[in-house]
C-alpha cells in the first residue's frame, strides 16, 4: 500500500488481511467489535503509553538493533521502531505480519522496520540470524506460548547471541505461581488443572467459544496445544536457561510505576508477594508479579552487577515496607519472620561454606600425609640402594 494511508483504508485492509479469517459471528458481535478495536488501537496505545516508556528508561534504544520475536500485528513494534535504530519483527502468522506492515504504513514508520513471516520451526533461527548485530530481543506476550523446552532453548540462544550490554525484554507474560488465570480461561486456578479436567471445566469460562475451542484441540497434542494457547512462566525458566544470579542481571523488575499502571496489582499478586518476602525467596521481587515484565541485561562488569543487585534489594525492601509496615505491630512480627527466613538462608549458606572449608582442609591434610609418606618411601629406597652398592657410610 503506497502513499499515505487513511484510517478507513487501514481498517478495511486490516479486515481483509486478518479479521476476515476470524469467526464472522464473533466479529459481528459486541465482543468481536471490542476485540477488533483492541487489536487495531488499544494494544498499541498501551504499549506506547507504558511499556515502551518503561524500556527506554532503562535501555538506550537510539542506537539499538531490536528483534521482536512474535511481533503479532506490530502493536508494540511501531512505538519501539520510532525510538530505536532498526527493528525486525518476526511472527509465525502471515496474516498478522500483513497487518503489521499495514500498521507501519498507516503510522508512517517504514524506513527502519521490517516484518517477516517465518515457519514455526524456523522462528528461533530466523530471530538469531535476521540481523548482523542484535542489541535487544523483545518477547511481548510470547514466552507463555512456548513449550517448556522451547523456553529454555530461546532464552539460552538469545542470551548467547547478545553482546555485552545487550538485553532480553519480557513483557505481559502471566506468572504460573499466581492463582488467577488472567490469560486463557479467566477462571481462578484453571491453569493449574490437569489436562484431563480442562475440557469438562472449560464451559465455566466467560470467554465466547472457549469450551468449543478446547474440545477441538488434537488430543494427541493436547499438552503442547495448551501451551500454544498460553500457560504462565516463573523465575525457574530464567534461572535454568541463563545460569546467572538473576539479581545481578535483572535491571528492571516490573514494579516500576509504568508497569504497575499498565498491570495493576491484584489480590493474588499481593498474596504471592507476601509469600516471597516471608519465605525469603532469593529472586528479584518482580517474579512475584501476576504478570511478568522484566528487562534482563547481559554484563560482565562487576560494578554493574553490584548495582543491579542493589537495585533489586532496594525494590525488595520497598515491597517489604509496603506489605509489612514497620510501625504496625503485626507488620513487625511479619518482618521479624521475613528477616528470620533470610537469616536461615544466610545460615544455610554459611554452613555450606563451612562444610566446603572443612572438606578442603581435610583434603589438604590428606595430601600432606601422602607427601610425607612418599618422602619416607623415597628415603627408604635410597637407603636400600646405598646399602646394596656399598656406598653407605
Amino acid at each position: 500500500m503506497g502513499g499515505r494511508v487513511t484510517k478507513k483504508q487501514f481498517e478495511e485492509a486490516a479486515f481483509d488481511a486478518l479479521f476476515s479469517t476470524w469467526d464472522q459471528d464473533f466479529v459481528n458481535s459486541p465482543e468481536g467489535a471490542a476485540a477488533v478495536d483492541e487489536v487495531l488501537y488499544q494494544r498499541q496505545q498501551r504499549a506506547e503509553t507504558y511499556a515502551v516508556k518503561w524500556i527506554s528508561r532503562f535501555l538506550d534504544l537510539s542506537r539499538a538493533n531490536v528483534v521482536e520475536i512474535g511481533c503479532g500485528t506490530g502493536a508494540a513494534s511501531i512505538p519501539l521502531a520510532r525510538i530505536c535504530r532498526t527493528l525486525k519483527g518476526l511472527d509465525i502468522d502471515g496474516h498478522s505480519i500483513e497487518l503489521a506492515r499495514l500498521r507501519a504504513a498507516y503510522h508512517e514508520v517504514r524506513d527502519n522496520v521490517e516484518f517477516l513471516a517465518v515457519a514455526p520451526e524456523g522462528l528461533l533461527d530466523a530471530a538469531l540470524g535476521c540481523a548482523q548485530d542484535v542489541d535487544v530481543f523483545v518477547l511481548y506476550a510470547v514466552l507463555e506460548h512456548l513449550t517448556p523446552l522451547e523456553r529454555l532453548q530461546y532464552l539460552r540462544a538469545m542470551w548467547d547471541r547478545l553482546p555485552d550490554g545487550g538485553a532480553i525484554v519480557v513483557i505481559d507474560t502471566p506468572n504460573r505461581l499466581t492463582w488467577e488465570d488472567k490469560h486463557t480461561a479467566y477462571i481462578d486456578f484453571f491453569h493449574m488443572l490437569p489436562d484431563e479436567y480442562v475440557c469438562d471445566y472449560a464451559d465455566r469460562s466467560p470467554r465466547p467459544f472457549f469450551e468449543k475451542t478446547m474440545r477441538s484441540l488434537d488430543p494427541t497434542r493436547f499438552r503442547e496445544l495448551r501451551y500454544r494457547w498460553g500457560l504462565g512462566a516463573s523465575f525457574h525458566e530464567f534461572e535454568l536457561a541463563l545460569t546467572e544470579r538473576l539479581d545481578e542481571v535483572v535491571v528492571a523488575d516490573g514494579l516500576e510505576q509504568e508497569m504497575v499502571d499498565m498491570f495493576p496489582v491484584g489480590e493474588d499478586e499481593v498474596a504471592l508477594r507476601k509469600y516471597f518476602l516471608s519465605r525469603g525467596i532469593e529472586q528479584p521481587i518482580g517474579f512475584s508479579r501476576a504478570v511478568l515484565n522484566l528487562i534482563i541485561q547481559k554484563t560482565a562488569s562487576p560494578s554493574q552487577r553490584q548495582a543491579n543487585t542493589v537495585y533489586n534489594a532496594r525494590s525488595r525492601d520497598q515491597e517489604r515496607n509496603r506489605h509489612f509496615p514497620p510501625g504496625d505491630s503485626l507488620g513487625r512480627v511479619r518482618r521479624m519472620f521475613a528477616a528470620a527466613s533470610e537469616t536461615r538462608q544466610l545460615r544455610l549458606q554459611l554452613e555450606h561454606a563451612r562444610t566446603l572449608a572443612n572438606e578442603r582442609y581435610s583434603a589438604i591434610q590428606e595430601m600432606d600425609r601422602m607427601i610425607r609418606q612418599r618422602d619416607a618411601e623415597i628415603e627408604r629406597l635410597n637407603a636400600t640402594l646405598r646399602a646394596s652398592t656399598g656406598t653407605e657410610r
